[in-house]
């Protein structure tokens, strides 16, 4: 099975605060870790490191980051042929500062709007990851290959990724996106499960929304729960990234979509139990052996 990736490759620096920042204040930290980030490669760069065949379609700056970035995603195997390098534009670089308090972390990005050329994908691939970030390269190759499975990971509430969820097989999204359809504030269950179901039927596709420690939820004739498991959270950076490979890897896999989802909570619960993004990222068999105890 081949994967095709597409959208943000990103730099990510992160910076463990006691306590989120007072306005006009001076504050000495005694490391920074830094690797890289985006939604689309860092899900590409869990399906690598599962064993899964993986090409990344992006663009970024041909700078130091740049260059960062693309040995990263080549050491993790991604196949990185459609990853461009531009010097019109400079890597996106996200400054995460990291409350120790509770492992919640505030992203500032900084990122030009250029975007990659539209060029022809020499393969046919089996499932196509997109997140709203390469809006027109995204049309072109779900056009290009109608055969294939689309997924999108909707993280935010905006176009294009409103409008990209009208073409795509999967909608697997977070309960901030689902809640820019509410009227008003999600505050209770019910609330929560007609929003759901006010999507579902907006898009009629298969609908997974994420909601962080609580787990997953679905539709299979009625709207249903997956838990996550319980851990002591340090930083959630790129969980969502990683629920979105390993939801990837239970499709390649026919698993059932309850198990997809316990799956791919346990990856992303298990990657806030260490600092940064692409370094959360666990290996399969660790995955697995939680999976499988919780089955």
């Amino acid at each position: 099975m081949k994967v095709l990736s597409t959208g943000l490759a990103a730099y990510d620096i992160t910076l463990r605060l006691d306590e989120y920042p007072k306005e006009n204040s001076k504050n000495r930290l005694k490391e920074s870790i830094e690797c890289g980030g985006g939604p689309a490669a860092t899900a590409a760069c869990t399906l690598a490191k599962y064993g899964v065949d993986v090409s990344f379609a992006g663009v970024v700056g041909a700078d130091l980051y740049g260059m960062r970035v693309k040995e990263e995603l080549k050491e993790f195997g991604i196949d990185t042929k459609y990853l461009q390098i531009s010097s019109n534009c400079t890597t996106p670089v996200a400054h995460i500062l990291v409350n120790k308090q509770n492992g919640s972390r505030t992203v500032l990005t900084v990122k030009d709007k250029k975007s990659m050329e539209l060029v022809d994908i020499d393969f046919y691939p089996d499932y196509i990851l997109i997140d709203g970030q390469e809006e027109e390269f995204s049309k072109k190759v779900i056009a290009d290959f109608p055969n294939a499975k689309v997924i999108i990971d909707a993280g935010s509430y905006r176009e294009p990724v409103i409008s990209l969820c009208h073409l795509v097989d999967y909608i697997v999204c977070s309960f901030d996106f689902l809640s820019g359809f509410s009227d008003s504030p999600i505050k209770t269950k019910d609330e929560l499960i007609k929003t759901y179901i006010k999507v579902m039927n907006l898009y009629n596709k298969k609908l997974i929304v994420t909601l962080g420690e609580y787990g997953s939820m679905y539709y299979d004739n009625e709207v249903k729960f997956v838990k996550s498991i319980k851990v002591d959270t340090i930083d959630t950076t790129g969980a969502g990234d990683i629920f979105h490979g390993a939801f990837i890897y239970g499709l390649i896999n026919n698993m059932p979509i309850d198990e997809i989802l316990k799956f791919a909570n346990i990856a992303g619960a298990l990657s806030v139990l260490t600092v940064g993004g692409r370094n959360s990222i666990r290996s399969l068999e660790e995955v697995k052996k939680v999976y499988e105890q919780y089955r």
